[in-house]
């Protein structure tokens, strides 16, 4: 008798403490974006009385962006201790590392309908990629760098002296 009621109350504890991933889609006129996909997951330490960051990760060229937002490299784990939410665009081709074309407005609308559910902060961000996602974690910030916090790339093909200097990491004051 008593070790049925003790499993009642351990399944939900499970449930409770159970890892939130979505997505977001936002509508675009990109060709091969016409619904433009960004993974999400929810910080395990998340609290919604406290504003949490946002680290955008952009992935390889045409990575649906499940894999990013999922925490793989580590950052699942970095993520839950300093209690950021990771968000990964799932974009295709269409020339989505510029973000002055299309994917920056759509970047920040799906950021605007996380706002709307869970209580991050939009206008610090926190950018990386990898390969050709390490161009549009390079460019955004070139792009928006009002918004931007902090920015790393890892094998980036294209680089932005902007982007250098959106944080005023070597500007003299």
């Amino acid at each position: 008798m008593y070790l049925v009621k003790f499993t009642v109350f351990v399944i939900p504890l499970q449930l409770f403490f159970a890892l939130h991933a979505d997505m977001i889609k936002v509508k675009t006129r990109a060709p091969q974006n016409q619904q433009a996909v960004f993974q999400y997951r929810v910080p395990r330490s998340y609290n919604p009385w406290k504003t949490c960051r946002v680290l955008v990760i952009f992935g390889g060229r045409n990575t649906d962006g499940k894999a990013d937002a999922s925490g793989r490299m580590g950052w699942g784990e970095w993520c839950d201790k300093h209690n950021i939410f990771l968000v990964a665009p799932g974009l295709k081709n269409d020339n989505y590392w510029e973000p002055q074309v299309w994917s920056g407005r759509a970047l920040m609308r799906a950021l605007t309908l996380l706002k709307k559910k869970y209580n991050i902060c939009t206008d610090r961000l926190l950018f990386y990629g990898y390969s050709a996602g390490s161009q549009a974690s390079n460019l955004f910030p070139a792009w928006q760098p009002d918004l931007c916090h902090a920015w790393g790339s890892h094998a980036c093909g294209e680089y932005s002296i902007r982007s250098v200097h959106c944080c005023d990491i070597f500007e003299k004051k």
